[in-house]
């Protein structure tokens, strides 16, 4: 709601300083707080809904169901899940990255890199910025690397034309 006129003096608006004649034509015609009386107040439903897709996004951050990153992607395929995550592409340039949670104790994931033309690096490293594997310039090749509980995976690609898959569940790797 606008002000009242006990919170104007000498006819000016403290919202906006603009002079009325009279305190009374302020109050009545005056813009800003006719404005401010049409607000309308946010529907219920619009902040539930607000704030369950901020919820969602959240929890697929924390899940690692998501990926983050800045690149080019051409002919993109990509699948995730709770315990892989792959894609292949016709292009791949810049970084992209996914947490996940191999688990309490040391576990092994497992990396698998195509590469048909162009550069591809990958950084396994934990939270605590403890590095488990960090490599440039990745050919086609197969290989496990030894980690424990959440780590950040950091795929690196400069005009990378191929793809990569990585298992990091214990089961699907044996």
């Amino acid at each position: 709601m606008g002000k009242t006129p006990d919170e104007c003096s000498a006819g000016i608006c403290r919202i906006c300083s603009a002079y009325a004649v009279s305190q009374e034509k302020l109050w009545t015609t005056h813009y800003c707080v006719v404005n401010s009386m049409n607000k309308k107040p946010v529907d219920k439903k619009t902040l539930i809904l607000g704030v369950v897709l901020i919820a969602v996004i959240i929890v697929l951050r924390l899940t690692g169901l998501t990926t983050f990153g800045s690149c080019i992607r051409i002919g993109y395929l990509e699948k995730k899940g709770l315990y892989e995550w792959s894609a292949r592409y016709t292009l791949l340039s810049g970084s992209i990255h996914r947490r996940v949670n191999a688990g309490e104790g040391n576990h092994t994931i497992l990396i698998e890199v195509n590469t048909k033309s162009g550069n591809i690096g990958l950084e396994i490293s934990a939270t605590d910025g403890t590095v488990f594997y960090s490599e440039n310039d990745i050919p086609t090749s197969s290989f496990k690397v030894p980690v424990k509980g959440e780590v950040l995976i950091s795929v690196i690609a400069q005009k990378h034309r191929g793809g990569f898959a990585i298992k990091w569940n214990d089961n699907y790797i044996n």
